[in-house]
């Protein structure tokens, strides 16, 4: 009569039982892989959306934001012309525009 280990020393020797044997560490595995990456999705998620910036002259990113904006000192700045300043989040560029209104 074969007893427990003489089976289990049988199964070794087929290629199928290692396959299997292996299987709960590896489901185990992906469950966490899986667990880590639905929390890494739920962070994004809640995460505040901000809209890419403009697009900066410098580095060509799409992270400048408007940093200030003052009625212009120039000629026009009676007739609505803004002075702003836009600055790269990226690189730190500050780019100087004068905004004519529409």
């Amino acid at each position: 009569m074969l007893s427990v280990s003489d089976i289990l020393k049988i199964l070794d020797k087929v290629p199928i039982w290692k396959t299997l044997s292996e299987l709960p560490r590896r489901v185990e595995a992906l469950e966490q892989a899986n667990k880590a990456l639905l929390q890494k999705l739920e962070d994004q998620q809640k995460a505040p959306k901000i809209a890419p910036g403009k697009t900066c002259k410098a580095c060509g990113q799409p992270a400048s934001r408007r940093t200030s904006s003052s009625v212009s000192k120039g000629p026009f700045g009676d007739l609505g012309a803004r002075d702003e300043i836009w600055t790269c989040s990226e690189c730190g560029d500050e780019d100087h525009l004068t905004v004519k209104p529409m």
